[in-house]
This record gives structure tokens, sequence and C-alpha cells, in this order.
């Protein structure tokens, strides 16, 4: 279930640390790109106020997701299901049923109504990755004779 922040700024720190799943960033970094008009100094506070309204937010499964060590931050995977990194280890099993699964996750680009700028460099990655396995799924239905199967996954390639 999606988790509605009215700090929008928790929400893009989240979203942030969702695209960087596998890796501990470093708070700097962070800082300047979620407010990249700001000082160092500034941009620092900014993400260490962000970071206590997440602390103090009542949900306890948010404050536990968060881990924060030694000037970095990321997610805590064990305690949260996301869908993008579902994605991601479904195409890299590269089997048809997971390949199909992952298709159905799929749901345009990434964060394009939220307009995080930075979010832009993960759509070109996920897209590429969405129209391979759509036309290996195409290939694969028609190889095998399932041309409905074939046709549901060629309109979906032509609709995006």
């Amino acid at each position: 279930m999606p988790i509605l922040f009215k700090n929008k700024k928790a929400e893009e720190l989240i979203a942030y640390l969702v695209c960087s799943k596998d890796m501990m960033m470093n708070k700097h970094i962070i800082a300047s790109t979620l407010w990249p008009n700001s000082s160092n100094r500034n941009s620092l506070n900014s993400l260490y106020k962000v970071m206590e309204w997440i602390r103090t937010f009542p949900v306890q499964e948010i404050v536990s997701m968060i881990e924060s060590t030694r000037g970095k931050i990321s997610l805590n995977q064990n305690e949260i299901f996301c869908d993008l990194w579902e994605f991601n280890e479904l195409y890299h099993t590269k089997t048809t049923q997971n390949w199909e699964h992952a298709v159905s996750l799929y749901q345009g680009m990434l964060y394009y109504e939220e307009g995080y700028s930075w979010a832009f460099r993960y759509d070109g990655e996920y897209d590429m990755k969405y129209f391979e396995m759509l036309e290996h799924l195409i290939s694969h239905y028609q190889k095998i004779g399932k041309n409905r199967k074939a046709t549901y996954y060629q309109k979906l390639l032509e609709v995006n």
C-alpha cells in the first residue's frame, strides 16, 4: 500500500532512495540533488530537517525503513516491498513468466507526475528494459503460435 506524505521533500527523499536501491548514498550528494539551488550548508540542513520529520512520522514502518550511518543513507530492503525493485529482479531472471509479471508492473515514466528532475536519468534504463521484455514476449509467443498473447504485447509496445 502506498504511503502518502504531506511533506513533499520526504516523499522525494524516499523516491530517490528507492532508485538508489543497493547503495548507501552520501548525505551530501542526496542534499545537493534534492536541493540543487541551495548552498551545501543549506541543502544539508534541509536534509536533516526532512530526516527528523521522517523520524517523527506516525507510521513506525517508515521510521524503520531508512538506515543512516557514517554520513550515508539507504532504505532497509527487508522492511518494504517496492514494485520497481521487483521489476528489476524479474528482468534479470530472463524467464518468460517473470518477464510477463515485470511487464505488468511497469507504470510508465518513473516519477513523471512528481516532476523530480533527477529521475529522468533512470527513465531510459527502465524503458529500455520494458521494451526489451515486450519484444521478447512478442517474439516468443509468435514462435509458439500463441498469436493472441503476441498481439496483446504488441499493443502494449505500440501504446508506449
